[in-house]
Order: structure tokens, then sequence, then C-alpha cells
């Protein structure tokens, strides 16, 4: 059976739920906190969110910009955006 890491964002997260994922179930992993970041720092933001989600497979967003979403790409990690 393959285990796959998936991981949630929400919105301007300052948090992420990890959660291991296979064909039959979920599985909660970790909660990651990430390091403070200035609000008026863009590029910072999802640059330090990236830092604690590499490991992760894909990511549930309600919404994601272009150079985030080239990094995730970059890094093979899928975003599915949420409506």
């Amino acid at each position: 059976m393959m285990v796959k890491r998936y991981m949630f964002i929400f919105g301007e997260a300052q948090s992420f739920f990890i959660f291991y994922l296979n064909s039959d179930n979920f599985e909660f992993d970790e909660f990651r906190k990430k390091r403070n970041v200035n609000i008026f720092e863009h590029t910072e933001r999802w640059k330090s969110s990236i830092e604690i989600i590499s490991d992760c497979k894909a990511g549930l967003c309600s919404k994601i910009g272009k150079e985030p979403f080239i990094e995730l790409k970059k890094l093979g990690i899928k975003d599915i955006e949420l409506n």
C-alpha cells in the first residue's frame, strides 16, 4: 500500500495540518506552525509556507498566487484550489 503525504492550506494560513493519505483512508500526522513573517512581506509569507510543506505531495488551498503556484510546481507539489 502506497502512502502519500498531503497538506492543507486555509487562506493566509499561519499553520498547516499535515495528513497521510492512501486509497483507503487518511490520518492526521502533525501540526506545523509557520514562522512569524511581517504581514507586508508578501514574498516572504509564501516562501516561508513552502519551506515547511516542501515534503508534501499536494495542498488544498482557497486561493494561490502565480509565484507560489510556480514554486510548488517546481517542487512537484500539486495545488488543489477549492472554490
